[in-house]
């Protein structure tokens, strides 16, 4: 706040307005008085214009046309300092231009024979030397004759310098506008009590009443106390007390209620004013309304709570680390890892990681995320085994590391990680079974088994005996029920109609069963091949066979299928935790985009309060961009993203693209330079997809272009059925080695450049992934560091005959100020702001928090049209969308923080005409609306 400078004017103001009106009434009634003396007599002018100070007293002579002037008279005209004798006109001729219009018909009508003869004005007059100065005028003039002969004859002039007293009033007519134009509210109460009722308020401006609803009579003559509530607070009252018993300027937050009672936070600063002897005889505070600004600071600790519970949600172990590499956050997953490190929460990670890996590794894992931090490279760790120094085991892990904006504003660090130790072990395992299966058969290690039907004698081999547990024969010779007994009851029905089956179709088959190995009474899994030989005549006379025991294979390969389906879930759920961020992120963020847009474009607001509501909204709208690219990349990688392709024209794609880019190149001052061919051709593209790919490629452009640069973008027509664009900048270019990662998610090029323009790394790899989705091809090209860069993205195209392009015509815009919405969220900050920015746009806004609410609402009033969050407490805005159909026929637009293609098309098929994803602006729900309202 000003507050010297607001200070002094109201300080100026109040002695001024006092000395001013006690001047006049000292000065009023000498003036009279010498007027009515010099009435008298005329010899007796002198004595009294030497008498009244500053008072000069002039005759005037209507016979002779003279004007006698004094001394005072003469200095007060600019004529010279002695007294002297003038004819009238060239008294005129002192008088300013622009006060002459009215000065001489008042001086005529004061020579009026039936007037009373009086005059009085202030008027200004000009000195020989060009100087202006004011005067106080006052005559009277004199008649003789009576009747149609009566005439003046002489008449007494008294002036009065009055220039210091006008250049003051025009101080204090532009200290009053300031002040009464001051958007901060200013209240001036006297100082003559401390104790109750406390000081009386002696002046506020217009600001005050807009703040509080009070107008100035409501308030002159009160205790500021009569604002004070239930809330206001008793610790900060008696800050203001102790301050103005010490004479001492404080400041202080406060409670305070309007007139209406709603709460209004308060923030300002008291300031003793002393008088001529030193005493405090005023007290002036300077009071701004923050109560807007309290609501963003509560909205950022909520953000922090999220954020707080959407890391303890995470699927996998995560912890953050913060600015300072102090471990700020850990997820439940992720404590048993960090058992041994207690207490956990501020420790440096440095420490951490040397006391988990040895000063070496540790230091080592330390430095990836310092560096993670400075830059912003996203790290991706090679398989990570070591041994661990606090528990003295060797341990296996996948993690990585993302920097990310934490709740405070300042960067931090991200690490996500999975122990594998045992998914390892496992892989290990089926190698290992696998290769003792290799060596088996290469040295006879599967059991061979023939059984002689018609003698009904069966043989074993050595290795079958060893996997039954049994004791070897000397010849191998078994029975049948060797084999029956060892195999698990549940399964011997089913493996005997097996062979049964083999013997009369005289075929082959393949099974499996487990057995209760003899001896040490392990159950294990048996593979059998079995073929039937026939005799020479014809007769089934030997099934011979072999068994194998793949239990270690078999479990190996269930561990590994459960794998799979741990890591398949594992995905299923970072997806779900992705979607989950988003929409718990855009949402609280809808709230402040549309106050900060709104209040962005309030001109009661000061220009440095609007440029603060920008800068929100900006980086809002950035916050809501980073969501977007890692919702495409995982759109993307899962194959569900989707287009919806029409004809575009390429050069009208660039065209709308650099009109978006324009504040940038403006801000920047970049020249930017066309050369788009004519017959360039239609390109069958999704045009919000195309254009986000020549969006990131230009903003790239602009971000690494310096100021006063240079981008060049070309278009031309490679064949009859491939056209290319050609963006050309002369910026920081690219370095060789960069080059065959350029076009990599996360992936940001030189370090130096990542730490001076910051961003995720995703805008090329999304480009590149959009482009080839629509059968095209994108590429870098750079000489190197400082030679600039081009871009070139070349796609298929074709001659479309111009009424291929034809569009139907726009509809007119409705009239929408008649419009009735039911607008249900059950999010209290987004609910109040739509109601109040949408009532602001003219629409008759009706708002329900639930579900149930809403169709209350809907049996008990008409509607246009319904504007419905998603996510309801008590059942989804499908739910409602469908069930609100029954009571009434309304189109709806959905609004909600999960913007997947699948989120679209529910939205559509539950009866929704418009899907917005959060965070909206009102300029893009009221085009929404005004969509409906013509189609």
């Amino acid at each position: 706040m000003s507050l010297g400078i607001a200070c002094m004017a109201i300080l100026w103001l109040l002695s001024f307005l006092l000395k001013q009106r006690k001047a006049k009434r000292e000065s009023r009634q000498p003036l009279l008085e010498t007027l009515k003396n010099a009435a008298a007599g005329s010899e007796q002018w002198r004595d009294l214009g030497v008498y009244v100070a500053g008072l000069a007293l002039a005759e005037i002579d209507y016979t002779s046309g003279l004007n006698h002037l004094s001394e005072q008279s003469a200095r007060q005209f600019g004529l010279g300092e002695c007294a002297v004798a003038l004819p009238r006109e060239r008294i005129h001729a002192t008088f300013h231009m622009d006060d002459r219009a009215e000065l001489i018909p008042r001086i005529a009508a004061s020579l009026d024979p039936d007037g009373a003869g009086w005059f009085g004005m202030d008027h200004r007059v000009v000195w020989p030397t060009g100087e202006v100065r004011w005067l106080r005028v006052r005559k009277q003039v004199f008649f003789e004759g009576e009747g149609s002969s009566r005439r003046p004859v002489r008449a007494i002039l008294a002036t009065f310098d009055i220039t210091t007293e006008k250049a003051a009033e025009a101080r204090l007519q532009l200290f009053e506008k300031v002040i009464n134009n001051m958007h901060d509210v200013v209240m001036i109460t006297d100082a003559e009590f401390i104790d109750e009722p406390g000081p009386r308020i002696v002046y506020v401006n217009p600001a005050f009443t807009k703040m509080t609803g009070y107008t100035a009579e409501e308030s002159l003559g009160k205790s500021p106390r009569f604002l004070q509530g239930q809330k206001s607070c008793r610790m900060e009252r008696d800050k203001i007390r102790v301050a103005m018993q010490n004479n001492e300027s404080v400041k202080v937050e406060i409670t305070d209620y309007r007139k209406d009672g709603t709460e209004i936070e308060v923030e300002f600063e008291i300031i003793p004013v002393a008088g001529a002897n030193g005493s405090v005889t005023h007290w002036v505070s300077i009071q701004r309304d923050v109560t807007d600004r309290k609501k963003a600071e509560k909205i950022l600790r909520q953000n922090a709570g999220l954020f707080s519970t959407l890391i303890a949600q995470a699927p996998i172990g995560t912890y953050v680390v913060d600015a300072q590499l102090q471990i700020q956050q850990i997820n439940a997953q992720a404590l048993p890892i960090f058992a041994t490190v207690q207490p956990l929460i501020g420790r440096d990670l440095n420490e951490v990681m040397s006391i988990l890996w040895g000063p070496e590794v540790g230091g080592q894992c330390a430095d990836i995320f310092r560096n993670t931090l400075a830059t912003g490279e996203r790290y991706i760790s090679p398989r990570f085994t070591e041994l661990r120094h606090d528990l003295g085991i060797t341990e296996t892990y996948e993690w990585e590391t993302q920097r990310m904006t934490l709740p405070d504003g300042q960067y931090g660090v991200v690490c996500y990680f999975q122990e594998v130790t045992e998914r390892v072990r496992l892989a290990e395992a089926v190698t290992a079974s696998q290769e003792r299966m290799r060596l088996a058969t290469e040295a006879t290690g599967v059991g061979i088994w023939e059984w002689n039907i018609l003698t009904n004698v069966i043989r074993w081999d050595a290795q079958m005996f060893r996997l039954y547990g049994v004791p070897a024969t000397e010849d191998g010779m078994v029975s049948y029920e060797t084999w029956s007994h060892a195999v698990l009851s549940e399964d011997l029905a089913h493996q005997e109609a097996v062979m049964q089956a083999t013997l009369q179709q005289k075929g082959r088959s393949t099974r499996e069963f487990r057995i209760l190995r003899v001896g040490d009474g392990e159950v294990r899994i048996i593979n059998s091949v079995e073929t039937v030989r026939t005799n020479l005549d014809g007769k089934t006379e030997w099934l011979v066979g072999s068994n194998l025991d793949v239990t270690d294979l078999r479990q190996a390969a269930q561990k590994l299928r459960q794998a799979k389906e741990a890591a398949e879930n594992a995905n299923r759920s970072k997806d779900r935790f992705l979607a989950i961020l988003s929409h718990e992120l855009r949402t609280p963020l809808t709230p402040v985009l549309m106050i900060a847009s709104a209040l962005e474009h309030d001109l009661d607001l000061r220009p440095a309060v609007r440029e603060e509501m920008s800068m929100i909204r900006r980086n809002i709208e950035m916050e809501t961009k980073l969501i977007d690219d890692l919702l495409d990349v995982s759109r993307i990688a899962s194959g569900k993203l989707e287009l919806h392709v029409e004809p575009l024209d390429l050069n009208g794609a660039v065209q709308h693209v650099c009109s978006i880019c324009r504040p940038q190149l403006l801000g920047q001052e970049i020249q930017l330079t066309l050369d788009l061919c004519a017959d360039t051709g239609f390109f069958q593209a999704d045009p919000a997809r195309f254009e986000q790919v020549l969006w990131n490629v230009v903003k790239n452009a602009v971000k690494f272009t310096a100021r006063n640069g240079k981008i060049h973008i070309q278009s031309q027509r490679l064949t009859p059925t491939r056209a290319e664009i050609r963006i050309t900048d002369n910026g920081v270019g690219i370095p060789p080695e960069m080059m065959p990662r350029i076009f990599d998610a996360f992936e940001q090029g030189d370090l130096r450049i990542t730490r001076q323009f910051g961003g995720l790394g995703l805008g090329l790899a999304i480009s590149k992934a959009l482009i080839e989705l629509h059968g095209g091809a994108i590429r870098a090209e750079s000489l190197g560091a400082g030679q600039g860069a081009t871009f070139i993205i070349e796609v298929p195209v074709t001659a479309l005959p111009v009424d291929a392009l034809e569009r139907p015509s726009a509809p007119q815009s409705a009239k929408l100020a008649a419009l009735r919405l039911l607008v249900v969220e059950d999010h209290a900050d987004t609910s109040r702001a739509l109601k109040v920015l949408l009532t602001q746009e003219g629409f008759q806004v009706t708002t329900a928090d639930n579900a149930s609410s809403a169709l209350r609402r809907a049996g008990e009033d008409s509607f246009d049209f319904i504007v419905s969050d998603i996510g309801l407490p008590d059942a989804s805005g499908y739910e409602l969308m469908t069930r609100i159909q029954a009571i009434q026929p309304l189109r709806g637009i959905a609004m909600s923080g999960y913007g997947m293609e699948a989120d679209v098309r529910q939205s559509l098929a539950a009866g929704f005409s418009e899907h917005l994803v959060k965070p909206i602006k009102i300029p893009q729900l009221v085009a929404a609306i005004q969509r409906l309202a013509g189609g």
